[in-house]
């Protein structure tokens, strides 16, 4: 993956994998990664989260702006809460399409 420039504020710490970067800015973490679709699509998926709630819209529009291009086309997802974990539910989703997959990663 590679290595995204994101604000001096924005304090790094290990995210458990060598494909995830995490990244801490007060009680707001976030855990960057790229994935690869089964289409073979690329993506930039964002997960940003507080211990015990959702970020609200400010904070995850800070979260955009330091993690995402300007004029970055980024979306949202919003699952349904009992689709997910309880360990998750406090996370928001955030994704933006990179293109192709390298043929190395399809």
């Amino acid at each position: 993956m590679t290595e995204i420039k994101v604000p001096p504020q924005w304090v790094r710490f290990p995210a458990g994998h060598p494909e995830l970067q995490g990244y801490q800015k007060g009680k707001l973490s976030v855990v960057v990664s790229e994935e690869v679709d089964p289409q073979g699509v690329r993506w930039r998926h964002v997960s940003a989260s507080f211990t015990l709630h959702k970020p609200p819209l400010d904070k995850l529009l800070k979260v955009r702006k330091a993690f995402f291009a300007p004029g970055a086309v980024v979306t949202q997802e919003s699952p349904f809460p009992d689709s997910l974990p309880a360990d998750l539910s406090n996370c928001a989703h955030l994704y933006q399409r990179l293109g192709p997959a390298p043929a190395d990663l399809a």
